[in-house]
C-alpha cells in the first residue's frame, strides 16, 4: 500500500481547517493522503454555527476502508461525541499505524465543537495515541495545570505527566503565543526546543490543522520526529505568511515549499558527504571509476533534489576529490529514487552508490540488509534505445524481486561498458550513507 496520511476529523466548508486542511497540506508536501470525516461543521469567519456528527457505524466503515488503501500515519483531530471517538479507537487498536492526536474540542473563537463532555471523548482517542500535538491551553487542560504564564520547565512537566498517564511516545507542545513561540518536543528522557523565537500573528484560522498535516507528512515520508517537528513549525509559519489577510492559512504557496525543500535536501547531502569523507579509508577501495554520488530528493510531487557536483572521485594518492553540493546534481541517482517512489515506497528519498562486488554483497546480507538485484544484460532493446529508461526498468525488476518488502540496496553486475553498481537507499541521504558505512565496516 502507499505510505501516507489518513486524516480523521471534522469537515470545515472553508477548507482552511479540518480534515481538508490536514490532507491537502500532506499532499502538497509530497505524502499521499486521504481523509475520513467525523462530522460536518457549519462554520464561517464569524465562528461555529452547528456540528453534525456522521455516527459511529459510518465512521468505522470509512476508516476501515481508508486504512485498506493507505499505511503510515493517522492524524486525528475533531471527534464530536464519544460514539465517534470509540469507533475510531476500536478500528485503530488493531491497525498498527502511528497515531497523532490534536485534541480539538473548541474553535479558536471559543465556541464548543465537541457535543459531549470533552474529557470522555478524548480519553477514548488517547488510548490509541502515540504522539500528542497540543497548544499550551490544551496541554494545561489535559494535564490539570492552571498556568497564568508558561515556562519551558512547566510545559515539560505537564507533557511528561501526560506521557506517563497515557503511555505516549512523545508530546509536542506548540508555543503559538507562549514560550517565546518555539515548540517543545518532549519525550520520556529528554526534550528539545523546536524553531526560533517569533510569534504567529493573531487571528490565523486553521494553523493547527496545517501543522498536523505537515508533521504527519514528514513522519509518513520517513523523517525522524525532531526533524518532522521542525518541518511542521516552518511550514505553519510559511502558510500564515502566505494567507490572505483576515482569512485562513490557505495552501497556495508552492514556491515557499520549494524553498524549504531546497534547503533541506542540500543540508542532507552535506551531512552525508561529511560522513562519507570521514570514512574515506573504508570507502575508497569500493569507489567506482565513474565516482560516487550522494543524492537527497524532495518528496514526490516536488521535483527537486541535491547531489555532489562532479561526484566524489579518487584523486592523487587516493585522496577524495569532489565538487560542491548543488541542486539538480546527479540526475542518475535521482531517477533511481523516483523509480522506487513509483513502486509505493514514497519515503525513500536518499541514495549513495559504490561499486558492486561479491564481498560487499555478502557483507550487506550479513548486516541484515535486503539487497535486490537485476541483470542489465536482460534489458530489452526497446528500453536500451530510450534515453533514461534503463534505471526505471532495472528498479522495477529489483522491486518485483523483493516484494512485498522494500530493499535497502539495489544492484547489478554491469553490462558491456557499464560498471557493476550497488546503490544504498534510505529515507534520507545521511541514512543511506550510514547503511553503506555499516556494510563496509563488516567486510
Amino acid at each position: 500500500m502507499p505510505r501516507g496520511v489518513v486524516a480523521v476529523g471534522g469537515v470545515d466548508p472553508s477548507g482552511a481547517a479540518g480534515v481538508a486542511a490536514i490532507a491537502s497540506t500532506a499532499r502538497l508536501l509530497g505524502a499521499y493522503s486521504t481523509l475520513v470525516p467525523t462530522c460536518n461543521v457549519v462554520e464561517d469567519s464569524g465562528g461555529v454555527r452547528s456540528v453534525y456528527p456522521v455516527g459511529g457505524r459510518v465512521l468505522r466503515e470509512m476508516l476501515e476502508a481508508a486504512l485498506g488503501e493507505v499505511s503510515g500515519v493517522v492524524a486525528l483531530s475533531l471527534h464530536p461525541r464519544v460514539e465517534e471517538a470509540r469507533a475510531t479507537r476500536e478500528v485503530l487498536e488493531s491497525a498498527g499505524e502511528l497515531v497523532l492526536l490534536d485534541p480539538v474540542w473548541r474553535a479558536s473563537t471559543g465556541q464548543a465543537l465537541v457535543l459531549e463532555e470533552p474529557r470522555r471523548v478524548l480519553q477514548e482517542l488517547l488510548r490509541v495515541t502515540d504522539i500528542l500535538v497540543a497548544n499550551l491551553d490544551e496541554l494545561g487542560w489535559l494535564a490539570g495545570y492552571r498556568a497564568a504564564s508558561w515556562s519551558i520547565g512547566r510545559a515539560v512537566e505537564a507533557a511528561r505527566l501526560l506521557i506517563r498517564r497515557h503511555g505516549l511516545l512523545a508530546v509536542i507542545a506548540k508555543g503559538g503565543h507562549g514560550l517565546d513561540c518555539v515548540d517543545l518536543l518532549v519525550e520520556r528522557d529528554g526534550y528539545a526546543a523546536i524553531g526560533e523565537p517569533g510569534c504567529l500573528p493573531e487571528g490565523a484560522h486553521g494553523t493547527g490543522c496545517v501543522y498536523l498535516g505537515a508533521l504527519s507528512a514528514a513522519l509518513a515520508l520517513g523523517l525522524n520526529v525532531d526533524t518532522a517537528a521542525l518541518h511542521a513549525w516552518r511550514v505553519t509559519r510559511c502558510a500564515v505568511e502566505a494567507a490572505p489577510p483576515g482569512r485562513g492559512a490557505r495552501l497556495a504557496w508552492p514556491g515557499v515549499c520549494h524553498a524549504y525543500w531546497a534547503g533541506l535536501v542540500k543540508s542532507d547531502v552535506e551531512r552525508a558527504l561529511r560522513v562519507l569523507l570521514d570514512n574515506w579509508g573504508l570507502v575508497e577501495p569500493h569507489a567506482p571509476e565513474t565516482g560516487i554520488n550522494i543524492v537527497s530528493a524532495a518528496p514526490p510531487g516536488v521535483e527537486l533534489w541535491a547531489g555532489v557536483s562532479g561526484r566524489v572521485r579518487r584523486g592523487v594518492g587516493g585522496r577524495p576529490e569532489h565538487g560542491p553540493v548543488e541542486l539538480m546534481a546527479s540526475s542518475h541517482l535521482y531517477r533511481l529514487i523516483r523509480a522506487v517512489n513509483a513502486h509505493g515506497a514514497t519515503w525513500v528519498l536518499g541514495a549513495v552508490n559504490i561499486r558492486m562486488s561479491e564481498d560487499a554483497l555478502r557483507a550487506a546480507r550479513r548486516a541484515g540488509l535486503l539487497v535486490a538485484l537485476y541483470d542489465r544484460r536482460l534489458e530489452p532493446p526497446e528500453v536500451k534505445a530510450r534515453e533514461g529508461a534503463t534505471i526505471p526498468w532495472g528498479v522495477s525488476q529489483a522491486m518485483r524481486a523483493s516484494e512485498p518488502l522494500v530493499p535497502d540496496a539495489i544492484g547489478h553486475w554491469g553490462d558491456w561498458g557499464k560498471e557493476p553498481m550497488l546503490v544504498f537507499t534510505g529515507p534520507t541521504a545521511l541514512e543511506a550513507v550510514e547503511k553503506m558505512v555499516k556494510v563496509l565496516e563488516a567486510l
